[in-house]
């Protein structure tokens, strides 16, 4: 068999056609080096799935020698139209073929990105081309799909996965370890497990209930990482902190140093801004108080990030200020795209307004960027738990419980 890729042209398609149309039996003849049949090819090739299995139906049944079917390999590519075939073609057993992992097509998709819209047709599909117990099929290590969404950090997939009520948030794997517990687990799964969590509120199962059977080292484990954690902040802190206090010197250095200097002496207004009264002055002057009074908060907030008693007394003040420290970062830009303008407009009102975008437009779009993402994610997160609560009729007191979780 060949090793590169083929190009499914419509003349490749009508000479398979005329091959098959003599000769179906071609379908079902595996290569002698790796048991891989034309449908195997076909599913990692994105080759015409539709025309083998009407030619022989039969090789979908067929595993090479890793004990892969051909549906395996099409949800490890992220196939949808094949494995739609498949399971259209070969009936709703093909979706219960385990490979020599004891995995089904299912467990293949969930370890893959790639593959969010295999998962998604598989959600549309359960219960009606084939078996709603699929969606909990247990591997040889005893994981569900979900478990191996959550190993992977596949965000997508344990989205698509806890909007179908079907899908059991409960089952343990060899470890005796459940989705949620395995989040816990897991430092980097922070926003899975929020959304696991608001899952199990929203089915009236307790949280607390699925660390029942946690054991002492991982208690223990808990702990170590609780450590690492603190260091991690105290490291954080002091890097937060030379940028707040960089930020608070220069805000306070451009208060008194403003654009255009000052009058003269003589003057009746004498040791006055001279730009005083114009709108762009104005607009810097605000913007470099706001720079200034953000900073100085950062500064104050984090100050009890680095002495806190506990981990989780001290992140929320770490992250409020961070926060503060991006709205002083992004009022320092302002103050000086107004201090620019202010400046160049009396004598180039076109360069100024250029050198003002230039610095306003790339905030702009970062800010729109940032707001763009947080949009989706909340939104994705929150639409599968409501999914799964209103199609389990789930009582308006465990949706308002479910909501309040997600938001802590």
């Amino acid at each position: 068999m060949p090793s590169t890729q083929l190009f499914w042209g419509e003349a490749t398609h009508q000479v398979m056609k005329m091959l098959l149309e003599r000769n179906n039996h071609l379908v079902t003849q595996a290569d002698r080096s790796t048991g891989s049949t034309p449908l195997h090819l076909a599913a990692t090739w994105r080759g015409p799935m539709g025309l083998l299995l009407k030619a022989g139906p039969a090789a979908a049944y067929m595993p090479d020698n890793n004990g892969s079917f051909p549906i395996h390999l099409a949800a490890f590519e992220g196939d949808k139209n094949s494995v739609s075939a498949l399971l259209e073609e070969s009936g709703p057993y093909c979706a219960k073929l385990r490979d020599g992992e004891g995995r089904t097509f299912l467990h293949v998709a969930a370890e893959e990105e790639r593959s969010i819209r295999v998962i998604k047709l598989a959600c549309g599909w359960q219960g009606k081309s084939f078996a709603s117990s699929v969606m909990n099929m247990q591997d040889k290590d005893g994981n569900t799909a979900l478990h191996l969404a959550v190993l992977a950090g596949n965000i997508g997939a344990v989205c698509n996965l806890v909007s179908i009520p079907q899908v059991k948030l409960d089952v343990r794997n060899n470890k005796r370890k459940t989705p949620l517990e395995i989040a816990f687990m897991t430092d980097p799964r922070q926003r899975i497990r929020i959304l696991l969590k608001g899952a199990h509120m929203s089915t009236g199962v307790s949280a607390r209930i699925a660390f029942s059977g946690i054991e002492r080292r991982e208690i223990i484990k808990s702990a170590l990482e609780e450590i690492n954690r603190s260091q991690n902040i105290a490291t954080e802190t002091q890097i937060i902190g030379l940028v707040s206090v960089l930020i608070t010197t220069v805000t306070f250095a451009a208060a008194f140093a403003v654009p255009g200097g000052y009058r003269a002496d003589d003057n009746h207004k004498g040791g006055t801004p001279t730009l005083s009264g114009h709108y762009s002055f104005d607009s810097f002057v605000i913007a470099n108080t706001l720079a200034f009074i953000c900073s100085v908060l950062s500064i104050l907030f984090l100050m009890y990030a680095g002495v806190g008693p506990n981990v989780k007394d001290r992140m929320w003040p770490l992250l409020m200020s961070v926060n503060f420290l991006a709205s002083s970062a992004r009022s320092l830009a302002a103050a000086f795209a107004f201090g620019v303008y202010s400046i160049l407009a009396p004598v180039e009102q076109t360069k100024a307004m250029y050198s003002s975008m230039t610095m306003v437009l790339p905030l702009v779009l970062v800010e729109l960027f940032l707001f763009i993402v947080a949009v989706q994610m909340f939104y994705s997160d929150g639409k599968a738990v409501m999914a799964r609560m209103f199609a389990s009729q789930a009582s308006w007191w465990r949706l308002a419980h479910a909501g309040l979780t997600l938001l802590m």
